[in-house]
């Protein structure tokens, strides 16, 4: 459903399937389900969707591991996390993978806790 509310565009109209998406995954990682490379993969794409550092670096490091895994796509989703991770911390990127980041993104992280590695 992700990928198709990116594709229609509707995720710009309504932001609330993303956020719904987004409280999932992070309740997921909470409980340490997100254990496979395929479920890393899966949660890294829905997390370099949201609008906090702290999404971005779990994203990447996610796509990482899968990518270690040799899961399609994961490279590629591991340098574009990194990237936007990166540029949502004032840094630049390195694989120039973003052409776009919203700097008036809102990031309440307050009420979500992250699994850190």
């Amino acid at each position: 459903m992700d990928q198709i509310d990116r594709n229609s565009g509707r995720f710009v109209l309504d932001s609330s399937r993303d956020k719904a998406r987004l409280q999932r995954v992070l309740a997921l990682d909470r409980q340490g389900a997100i254990a496979t490379p395929d479920a890393q993969y899966h949660a890294a794409m829905l997390l370099q969707h949201g609008t906090c550092p702290d999404y971005f670096r779990r994203a990447y490091e996610l796509s990482h591991a899968a990518s270690v895994a040799l899961i399609p796509n994961a490279e590629w989703l591991s340098h574009a996390s990194y990237d936007r991770w990166m540029l949502s911390i004032g840094k630049p990127q390195k694989y120039n993978t973003q052409w776009l980041i919203s700097q008036n993104s809102i990031c309440d992280t307050s009420a979500i806790e992250l699994h850190h590695n």
